[in-house]
């Protein structure tokens, strides 16, 4: 099973992301609360999962997270990328654009990154990078064959 996980780097503005979606969800997280989820390295749960986790004394491994749902039932990356819309509402869209990065793995099947460019585009958000890891070329194809010339 695919799980996704949403990082926001250090020159984001994650301290209002987050708020952002705390109000907007109604999260009820204190203040304190969010100061440590702000500390988290990345999100990787339901929203409704999210109080619950903060009140952990032990931080939860990647590989036992559940990951934030994207089925065409409950999309919450639509939530996720609203909210970073609206803290970066009134900013250089085009940096916007080039911090958003999907990154999938050879095992992410393509449902998953269409209902994360479903959330993307219910957000007005036409431009982001997906980068993928990458697979050698099959032997004897033909790009193996006539490989691309440099520019």
């Amino acid at each position: 099973m695919e799980k996704l996980f949403l990082m926001m780097g250090e020159d984001t503005k994650k301290a209002e992301i987050l708020s952002n979606i705390n109000t907007s969800k109604g999260l009820n997280l204190t203040p304190a609360e969010l100061k440590k989820w702000e500390k988290t390295p990345f999100v990787g749960s339901p929203l409704n999962q999210i109080k619950s986790m903060l009140s952990q004394t032990v931080e939860i491994p990647a590989n036992k997270l559940p990951g934030i749902p994207t089925d065409s039932t409950n999309n919450e990356m639509t939530d996720w990328m609203r909210s970073i819309t609206n803290v970066y509402a009134g900013t250089d869209q085009r940096k916007l654009q080039e911090m958003l990065l999907v990154k999938g793995d050879q095992s992410t099947l393509y449902p998953v990154f269409k209902n994360i460019k479903q959330a993307f585009k219910k957000n007005e958000i036409y431009k982001f990078r997906i980068v993928t890891s990458g697979e050698a070329v099959p032997v004897g194809s033909e790009l193996y064959l006539n490989p691309p010339k440099a520019n």
